[in-house]
């Protein structure tokens, strides 16, 4: 939720508030390692909106906002809070601001009124005053108030408004400096190392005062040197201490002076300011290269994974929707307007540099182009939305974008398609507002997913792993945590689904999810919410960059994350590093016997990691059930960098080796498919059946040698039934198959290292 205020004791200690749901309790947030964790605080029992904090000593302060934020106090730094909105009883208004010099002198701003405060002074009865400050203006919101002694203190308003007392707030005299516009003051500050109180609000400059605000001088706060700051922009907080000036608002701006405001140094800017939103964001891992683009057809490009940037000039005068870079050089963008009929879509073969429109043929030429999904630099697919009243649109290139041919959908349903992605060149999914296809042939046919499980919840997007392994996230309409579904797996190709909600927020809707493996996940969501698994949304750690709704993702490692967002904020683009140290090792390893084709009766599989030189010592070991194609994600949490051989082991199947060690870091995420060639093999052990290479069955007593041992165990064992060793062929059952395999096999030998 927005925060709105903060208070800091020290370098570490501090609160910050603003936003909580109407439904919830009401929560600040305290840190005392200087913002690198934070405590969850309640203070009352009915949600609202914290405005302001202030805090008259280390123990003893007050808070103020909405109706159920009214006004509360605390006496131990900010730990526990008691309503002191009824005696005496506060007037169920909103409150802007909160000053106090002792318990005895408090003072309230009010909002929506003109010039309007509320007072407690010795000397009153119990209730609480009204004191209107002086001046002519109606339309006056006091936005802050300061004292810097018991005696004298300042207010000021929006718009542009000051006033100033010497009597405690008793009494009050405006002097409201001269501006050219009536842009409000937002933020006071008093610097005592210097004896100079500073207001804060304006456009391009703010106001200093020597004598307590009966004159003023200006200080020209923008940042010459930098053309692209945030421009134009609203000044909400101010902070000085001696010759050090810092100033915040809006758009992003943060500009910095040490020499007592001769001089400022921007320190949020974009390499685009005409262009403040994005939708999509694309990384290459490999090179550090990273694209991002949205409104307006801006673009923005780094090399190196963001630190800096400059812009990209395309030809689109609409919202970039999508970018899909299948090499370095050569990539392809795509948006446009439904509600306008314009379609765009370009390609550049310069890494970016320059971007051509490519024709677009009827009917795509009408359609919004809301995903682009290329497998190499010919070959993609575009997925689109022209009105719900016309079919959605896929259509399939196969020279780089000189033509397109439109594909149809199972049952040409009318609407949106969302997102496409593929695996390779036959297999993929389309998920579309009619629901969710699939194509083992390259778009000439696309099936749609009947299974109801779908259809109960709201779904905005999905993410495909594999041919068997895609994720859908959206929202649902549960009311407490877990009771709906955000964040939904299939490992078996649509057939069955899992709920991988977790713990995640019920308020939130997911808008993507990115996963480099069954365990490692993120997601992005409304109000910037977002949050990351590392055990396949079991639970999930929760985060927020700060911005609005996040629209996209880019997950180029398990400590590497982005994010962009498409409204509400100024150049939002997220990144955050994290310090995983495990290694993920994903690995394709079929069983012969239990492979028919697809689907493998699936199992549990032992996957280890050897060292690379002599006596090959075990390091480190995982234990997994793989899904329906042999793919399973192995995590170790023991093994440190360097190279090991990749061992899989499975009850009655013979240990199989990679063909050499594979070298890795810690934190690193790694592949392995032992399934396509027999050399991805120690000694090109495996056997190939029914187009894929598999470990051999039979080793039935895991002596590392199928042999007539293993053939007797099986033959002993004929018509027994459950999950024992001797059923080679994963039917739960003994019987002539079994003993066929192992007598086919006998003789084979283990070929390690």
């Amino acid at each position: 939720r927005t925060l709105n205020t903060g208070w800091f004791f020290d370098a570490n200690t501090g609160i910050v508030a603003g936003q909580s749901l109407t439904t919830t309790p009401g929560y600040i947030s305290r840190t005392t390692d200087g913002g690198t964790t934070w405590n969850y605080i309640q203070y009352n029992d009915t949600g609202g909106t914290v405005n302001k904090l202030y805090f008259i000593n280390s123990n003893t302060g007050y808070l103020t906002g909405g109706t159920r934020a009214r006004f509360f106090k605390t006496t131990d730094g900010g730990l526990t809070w008691q309503d002191q909105s009824f005696s005496p009883i506060v007037p169920a208004n909103t409150y802007t601001a909160v000053c106090a010099t002792d318990t005895s002198h408090v003072f309230l701003a009010l909002s929506g009124t003109s010039r309007k405060i509320y007072t407690h002074l010795p000397g009153q009865d119990s209730a609480w005053k009204v004191k209107f400050l002086p001046g002519t203006q109606t339309n006056v919101v006091i936005t802050d108030i300061i004292f810097k002694d018991a005696n004298t203190g300042y207010a000021c308003g929006n718009p542009n408004y000051f006033a100033y007392t010497t009597d405690g707030g008793v009494t009050w005299t405006q002097s409201t400096p001269t501006a050219s516009s009536t842009t409000g003051q937002r933020d006071l500050t008093y610097d005592f190392s210097n004896s100079t109180l500073y207001m804060a609000g304006q456009y391009f400059s703010i106001f200093k005062s020597t004598n307590d605000g009966v004159t003023w001088d200006s200080l020209f706060f923008y940042d010459n040197s930098n053309v692209n700051q945030p421009n134009p922009f609203i000044i909400y907080g101010m902070g000085a201490s001696g010759n050090d000036l810092a100033v915040v608002g809006a758009n992003g701006i943060c500009n910095l002076s040490n020499d007592g405001g001769g001089s400022w140094r921007n320190k949020n800017y974009s390499a685009n300011p005409a262009y403040t939103y994005y939708s999509t964001i694309v990384l290459k891992s490999v090179t550090g290269d990273v694209w991002v683009a949205g409104s307006g057809g801006g673009m923005m490009y780094s090399s190196n994974g963001g630190t800096n940037w400059s812009p990209r000039t395309t030809s689109h005068g609409y919202s970039i929707l999508t970018m899909s870079m299948p090499t370095s050089s050569i990539g392809y963008i795509g948006g446009g307007s439904a509600s306008f009929g314009v379609s765009e879509c370009s390609k550049t073969t310069d890494g970016g540099n320059t971007w051509t429109l490519l024709s677009t043929p009827s009917p795509m030429n009408a359609y919004q182009i809301n995903s682009l999904f290329f497998i190499d630099a010919n070959t993609g697919w575009a997925a689109g939305f022209a009105s719900p009243f016309t079919p959605a649109l896929v259509t399939k290139t196969t020279d780089g974008g000189a033509t397109w041919v439109t594909q149809t959908l199972q049952g040409s349903p009318n609407g949106s398609a969302i997102s496409v992605q593929m695996t390779d060149a036959n297999n993929g999914y389309v998920f579309a507002s009619a629901g969710l296809f699939r194509t083992t042939d390259g778009g000439a046919t696309w099936i749609k997913n009947t299974n109801s499980y779908l259809s109960t919840n709201l779904w905005s997007n999905m993410f495909v792993l594999n041919k068997d392994v895609v994720y859908l996230n959206g929202t649902g309409t549960g009311t407490t945590v877990g009771s709906t579904k955000k964040v939904v797996r299939t490992l078996d190709g649509g057939t069955t689904w899992t709920d991988l909600t977790g713990n995640l927020l019920y308020t939130t809707t997911v808008f993507r999810t990115k996963w480099l493996n069954l365990k490692h996940g993120t997601i992005s969501g409304t109000n910037g919410y977002m949050a990351k698994t590392t055990n396949g949304g079991l639970n999930w750690s929760e985060s927020n960059p700060g911005f609005s709704t996040t629209v996209d993702i880019a997950f180029p490692d398990k400590n590497t994350w982005y994010t962009v967002c498409d409204r509400n904020i100024s150049y939002p683009i997220g990144r955050k590093y994290e310090n995983l140290t495990s290694i993920s090792v994903n690995v394709n390893s079929l069983m012969e016997g239990f492979w028919n084709g697809k689907p493998l009766v699936t199992d549990t599989v032992t996957v280890e990691l050897h060292s690379a030189s002599s006596p090959y010592a075990l390091v480190d070991q995982a234990r997994e059930v793989v899904n329906i194609n042999g793919y399973a994600t192995y995590e170790f949490y023991t093994a440190t960098a360097g190279s090991y051989y990749i061992v899989v082991k499975h009850r009655n199947s013979l240990e199989t080796w990679s063909s050499a060690p594979v070298a890795m870091t810690a934190g690193g995420n790694y592949n392995y498919d032992f399934t396509t060639a027999a050399t991805q093999a120690y000694g090109s052990n495996m056997v190939y059946k029914l187009g894929s290479y598999c470990m051999y069955s039979g080793d039935v007593d895991q002596d590392d040698i199928i042999d007539a041992f293993d053939l007797s165990l099986v033959e002993n064992n004929i018509g027994n039934s459950g999950y024992i060793n001797p059923d080679v062929t994963g039917d739960d059952y003994v019987d002539g198959s079994d003993v066929a395999t192992v007598e086919n096999n006998q003789g084979i030998i283990v070929a390690a290292p």
